[in-house]
């Protein structure tokens, strides 16, 4: 899975209103020693590490262009106390490293919680925290992929048909063979998932990690979109990277091209009075902070 940093940067605005929500939790103090998974482009990274002074952050990420640039925006803003790593949150080995951990708008992207978060407990000292905003599974808004009775029609009705169907309906037939597309599905990182989980099934992973003391808060966001080129490119940048990753990388730019002409046709078809718009893209956001 690679991602487009320019496209991610333009379009990451909710990602940073939220991680910042997520660093007044956090509370960096001068001299800790702080861990941030899944640190992306580096701007809450090296805003954590202005408000950790004299401490240190150690930067973790598993995509090259992401390593890339953050190191480029350590170098501009001259700053000396990050240490930037390529590898998983599973993958780390750190024993009562860090004062806290730090995560935003990451975890949903990773298979084994139980795992990462056993990781992450080990990697902490003894009275260490943690303080984490990701996606969840609000039961209350369920993800659909068709319209209920007098509801009107969304885009994401049509994207998630879209992205469910476009590998067995065979769309990518016009970009790479069938015998390409088999080829390639063994590069696949498998690791990588887009998966949310409930309130209950998170704070059962963290309990059982060994952490205590879990505060848990939900909140809902949303982005609302005038345009729709505005919205398939910011979804380019962001959901659909998991989906693109099942094709070969000099393959992505046509993938997307093809998705964007089979949404915006189908909903050209449908009625303006029929159809929502604005459209728009709502985010349930769990905040969980938590103690070793």
């Amino acid at each position: 899975m690679q991602w487009d940093t320019e496209k991610y940067t333009k379009h990451s605005q909710m990602q940073f209103k939220i991680g910042n929500l997520a660093i007044d939790k956090l509370n960096p103090k001068p001299g800790e020693n702080i861990l941030d998974l899944g640190c992306g482009i580096g701007n809450l990274t090296t805003k954590i590490a202005q408000l950790v002074e004299n401490g240190k952050v150690t930067a973790i990420d598993i995509d090259d262009k992401m390593i890339a640039s953050v190191k480029q925006l350590i170098k501009e803003k001259r700053i000396d106390n990050i240490n930037v790593l390529r590898c998983s949150g599973t993958e780390i080995s750190y024993k009562h490293t860090f004062d806290a951990v730090f995560s935003n708008i990451v975890i949903h992207w990773i298979r084994d919680l139980n795992l990462l978060f056993k990781k992450l407990h080990s990697a902490l000292i003894e009275s260490g925290r943690l303080t984490i905003a990701s996606l969840y599974t609000d039961p209350n808004n369920p993800l659909e992929i068709e319209p209920k009775e007098n509801q009107l029609t969304k885009i994401s009705h049509i994207e998630l048909n879209f992205l469910k169907d476009f590998i067995k309906d065979g769309h990518y037939k016009d970009i790479l063979t069938l015998q390409e597309f088999q080829e390639y599905q063994p590069k696949v990182n498998k690791e990588i998932v887009y998966k949310t989980y409930t309130v209950d099934e998170i704070r059962d992973i963290i309990e059982n990690a060994g952490f205590n003391n879990i505060d848990i808060e939900t909140r809902q966001f949303e982005i609302s979109f005038n345009d729709l080129e505005l919205f398939l490119d910011y979804r380019s940048s962001n959901l659909w990277i998991y989906f693109l990753a099942y094709f070969p990388e000099d393959k992505r730019p046509a993938v997307i091209s093809k998705l964007k002409h089979l949404i915006r046709d189908k909903w050209y078809e449908i009625p303006e009075e029929k159809k929502e718009f604005p459209v728009k893209e709502k985010w349930p956001v769990i905040f969980i902070s938590a103690k070793k």
